[in-house]
């Protein structure tokens, strides 16, 4: 959980440390967390490998950082 919650932060950071859009967002963030660590877990026990846990956690926490954006990003 610790490792998605730092990839949160520095997902938040990557794009660009926006201000928050705050109404059900601390929900949303902590839902994206929760099921983002236990993906990592269910990862890392199938796998049999340590990194799949912590790979798949850093990827869940990066994305929860989207929820903090008001508008969805912009992609080219």
């Amino acid at each position: 959980m610790v490792t998605a919650l730092g990839a949160g932060v520095v997902g938040w950071l990557v794009i660009g440390r926006p201000e928050a859009e705050w109404g059900e967002v601390p929900l949303a963030l902590i839902s994206k967390v929760v099921l983002g660590s236990e993906a990592a877990q269910a990862a890392r026990v199938l796998s049999g490998k340590a990194w799949a846990g912590r790979a798949t956690a850093c990827g869940s926490g990066a994305a929860s950082a989207d929820r903090l954006l008001a508008t969805p990003l912009p992609f080219m």
